[in-house]
């Protein structure tokens, strides 16, 4: 449009107006307005408060951006029905901005205001002002555009009544806006018109569009929520399902040790008790059925016969969590915690330990049941862990209702009235809402899922937590310079086999080739989608074990080795339990758990990436705030900088302390098994296992006083059962004393933590001692330094409104004040010093013995390498007849070391007399 047809168009407004003629403006076209105030009126409004224009002045004095109004009518419920249509949306809620800075803020969401945690609406103002009609209901005779003109002019007008035809001055960065949609192909857009008064009180109006920079800041935001739904599985720490750190077997080997074991179906008759009452060892036959060649070994073993089993090797599982390397302590504040009182840990110490151990029914006569007090707070605790999980959700949903939902659902009546689709506004959360079909759906998936899962049998549970660490572990082991050379190497093979003609031939097959390359970047770089195809494989292993049709072609045999996916097909395993194929009711659960993986999956990736989303935005936002108003904010935030730096000396010298002694700790314990680990290191990785190693007790009187005290420990212990089988927690495990070191294949040593943490509170001086106290005192130095800071704070918020000194000056007597207790504990009292622990002095050599000769635990068994099975001709055999199908026997005056009940096996499996060895 020329300058002609703008002045026409001018023209034809001013004509019109005098005529009682609407002309409205078409399209995304910047329409200018005359000054309308001499022009004939049948309706004039006013504001009812005359302070209104005086506040005004007021706020704008005062460097105020953005002044927002709502306008209330005597008649609330006039919605002005029947009149033409507008695109005007609200017609009573107007904005006044002054600067680049007010025009942006009505660029970003409507609420903006709670996602910057209110730091934008520094500097805007809001008035609700009442109107009043003259005559009494006017406006129901005008038309919605002459409504928002009248309107329009009020607010211009600083809501004075200017019928004389003097019209308020604007400054020419000032503008007026009102929100209008407009039909974007069949979407409802909504964007604000805004207005100023030019020279000669000439009215000019435009879209309000935003600049290039905001613009790639809304494309930015857009890409980082697509890339965090597609990376969310990344936020899951690897502590939780780093299989090849969780659970390995260790290789331990001792002196040659023989157990007398014999298999029954009536083991109370083998349960004699030794001389000081400690009952025979019993385990059910189904407890080894995870130790191959232990089990094995056990079905070839004639029933009510005994045996003596000879081993020198046992293959234990060790978790993760009760090892720990050199160069990690699991002594955060947080984990410390968790420990302590959300797995109750706590009722260990001898304050409270009395009181956990009360039945809580204890004074009530009515009942018979008894809970702990510990067992009643663990529950009620895991019920906290649960809230506290579905806290950030809870928020986001109260954010929505409280903030959000009123004017999304204002905008979708609107868009609904007009015919409009309503637009997307960058969420599913908000498009939907947190109450549709889809969210409910999947809280009820989740909501059912945690219900089974806490009343399911701990086998099932395992075997739900092994599927979903599998997939997690094999998407993060990934080696994803192996894909990207396996790519490098498929897309130069035309050069390589066809030289300089290669480059035509690429042209071709290149092209043809991309969906697969960006098939398997996308499956290697995506961690969600990697997962769901890691499942869905799983899925499809368990649901149809005997199909590999594919695999067996012609054709994919020529491809996967002209593409040489070997490479690949060698980074990848599906691991398949042979006791759950063999069983198609074990197949159908497994597929039915790796279903609900799939699906729970999907929802919670879903759900966190809608909340991560969500705080993106809010992090933006308040940025901008911070940014936008940084003469406001720079003191507190330097303020709050300062506190976590505080925060992380206090707390973090805690960590550092249990850090050091436990690289000590290896130190000590390597020097004593020096020779085992040396012999060990030498060999090459192929040949060399996870081992386990017993240390030593230490001498300090004579070699010959401390090995027969050894000797007489070990003797001891392995009669009373301090070397034997036992099941704990359903689980056969190894109880033994000392095994303090364990060695990688990858030489990397490790001690169990029980064992460092009891060496922390052994009574020498200058160990760290209890993790709790430490921690309670450093609490108390961070609190005494939040104290200390908030009297800078006053001091200098109480001088600086006093004497008007400058933000930036502020800022740094903020910064200067709080760094005094940091330069007092560097170099005056140095509090936080680290101590050496003196590993010879003799002192803590005997605090360790100590520790070390009542240390024992419980390894839970991998697998038993027997060295000899044999079966004593001069052990008798209890005397049995068969009479009406049971079996009558006398009694035994031989102790047996381990009785195994096979009474659950099925009968017939006992009649074969060719699985059974007789010797």
């Amino acid at each position: 449009m020329d300058w002609k047809e703008h002045r026409l168009i001018r023209t034809l407004f001013l004509i019109s107006l005098l005529h009682g003629v609407e002309l409205l403006p078409e399209g995304n076209v910047s329409t200018v307005f005359p000054n309308t105030t001499n022009a004939p009126v049948l309706c004039q409004i006013y504001s009812k408060d005359e302070k209104v224009a005086a506040d005004i002045k007021d706020a704008l004095d005062s460097g105020t951006k953005m002044i927002k109004y709502h306008l209330k009518l005597d008649n609330d419920d006039n919605k002005w029905e029947g009149k033409n249509k507008s695109d005007a949306y609200k017609l009573l809620y107007w904005v006044r901005t002054t600067g680049r800075h007010g025009t942006g803020l009505l660029l970003l969401r409507h609420d903006y205001d709670i996602l910057s945690l209110t730091t934008l609406e520094l500097g805007v103002v809001t008035f609700d002002v009442r109107i009043q009609e003259h005559p009494a209901d006017c406006l129901q005779n005008t038309s919605l555009t002459g409504i928002e003109t009248l309107f329009r002019e009020l607010v211009m007008n600083d809501f004075q009544n200017k019928s004389t035809g003097e019209a308020i001055e604007m400054a020419a960065s000032e503008n007026v806006c009102n929100l209008h949609v407009f039909n974007d192909s069949g979407t409802a857009r909504y964007k604000y018109i805004c207005c100023s008064r030019g020279a000669n009180s000439i009215l000019t109006c435009d879209f309000l569009e935003s600049d290039i920079w905001f613009t790639i800041l809304m494309v930015s935001i857009t890409v980082l929520k697509i890339l965090i739904a597609l990376y969310s599985p990344r936020f899951v720490p690897q502590s939780l399902y780093r299989l090849r750190n969780f659970a390995k077997p260790f290789v331990h080997t001792i002196d040659p040790m023989k157990i007398k074991v014999v298999r029954t179906r009536t083991p109370d008759l083998y349960k004699i008790a030794d001389a000081n009452g400690e009952q025979i060892t019993t385990i059910k036959s189904k407890k080894f059925k995870y130790m191959p060649k232990f089990e094995d070994m056990l079905r070839s073993l004639r029933p009510e016969a005994p045996y003596t089993l000879t081993f020198e090797k046992l293959l234990l599982r060790v978790k993760s969590d009760r090892l720990l390397p050199e160069d990690y302590a699991p002594v955060g504040l947080i984990k410390a915690l968790y420990e302590s009182f959300v797995k109750c840990e706590i009722r260990n110490r001898s304050s409270v330990e009395d009181c956990c151990n009360v039945d809580v029914c204890s004074a009530i006569t009515c009942t018979k049941k008894s809970c702990s007090w510990y067992r009643l707070l663990k529950e009620m605790m895991k019920a906290v862990i649960i809230f506290f999980l579905a806290l950030p959700w809870l928020l986001r949903m109260y954010v929505y209702f409280e903030y959000e939902h009123e004017e999304l659902n204002d905008r979708k009546t609107d868009a609904n009235e007009r015919n409009l689709e309503f637009y997307f506004p960058g969420s599913v959360t908000l498009y939907l809402t947190p109450i549709h079909v889809l969210f409910l759906a999947i809280y009820c998936l989740l909501i059912f899922e945690s219900l089974t899962y806490g009343i399911i049998r701990k086998r099932a549970k395992e075997r739900f937590k092994f599927v979903m660490r599998k997939c997690f572990s094999d998407m993060a082991d990934g080696e994803k310079m192996y894909v990207f050379g396996w790519l490098v190497k498929n897309l130069l093979k035309p050069c390589t086999s066809f030289g300089g003609i290669g480059l035509c031939v690429g042209l071709v097959v290149i092209p043809l080739s991309v969906p697969l390359i960006f098939s398997l970047l996308a499956f290697y770089m995506v961690p969600t989608l990697n997962i769901a195809c890691r499942l869905l494989a799983q899925f499809a292993v368990y649901l149809c074990p005997n199909v590999s049709c594919f695999s067996s072609w012609a054709c994919s045999k020529r491809i996967r080795s002209a593409l040489e996916f070997d490479v690949l097909s060698s980074m990848e395993s599906l691991d398949k339990d042979r006791l759950i194929m063999k069983s198609p009711l074990k197949r159908a659960v497994q597929v039915m758990t790796i279903m609900l993986c799939l699906i729970s999956l999907c929802s919670v990736v879903f759900l966190i990436s809608e909340l991560i989303s969500f705080l993106v935005e809010v992090v933006v936002y308040t940025l901008m705030g911070l940014v936008l108003h940084a003469s406001l904010t720079l003191t507190y935030v330097s303020l709050i900088l300062i506190l976590f730096f505080y925060a992380n000396d206090s707390f973090g010298t805690v960590t550092q302390t249990y850090l050091k002694f436990n690289e000590t700790m290896h130190s000590v314990v390597t020097v004593l098994l020096k020779e085992e680990i040396e012999k060990e290191v030498r060999k090459s990785e192929e040949k060399q296992e996870n081992l386990a190693f017993r240390m030593p007790l230490q001498d300090f009187t004579s070699n010959e006083a401390y090995e027969g005290q050894d000797n007489r420990i070990e003797n001891k212990t392995s009669a009373k059962g301090g070397h034997n089988i036992e099941v704990k927690d359903g689980i056969p495990q190894w109880t033994t004393s000392h095994i303090l070191l364990f060695l990688t294949r990858k030489d990397q040593p490790m001690i169990p933590s029980r064992f460092y943490f009891d060496s922390c509170k052994m009574p020498y001086y200058n160990v760290p001692g209890d993790i709790l106290l430490k921690y309670l005192h450093a609490a108390v130095e961070f609190g005494s330094v939040i104290i200390f800071l908030l009297f800078v704070l006053v001091v200098v918020l109480a001088f600086g409104d006093a004497y008007n000194v400058s933000a930036t000056n502020k800022l740094l007597a903020t910064v200067a004040g709080g760094f005094i207790p940091f330069m007092l504990k560097k170099f005056l009292i140095k509090a936080h010093s680290i101590s050496e622990v003196d590993t010879s002095d003799i002192h803590f050599k005997m605090c360790l013995n100590e520790v070390v000769k009542n240390y024992k635990e419980y390894w839970p068994i991998f697998d038993i390498e027997l060295t000899s099975c044999e079966r004593n001709p001069k052990d008798l055999k209890p005397i049995a007849t068969v009479a009406d199908n049971e079996v009558q026997t006398t009694e035994r005056s031989e102790r047996f070391d381990l009785i195994i009940d096979i009474s659950e096996e099925a009968k017939q499996g006992e009649s074969h007399g060719s699985n059974y060895i007789e010797m």
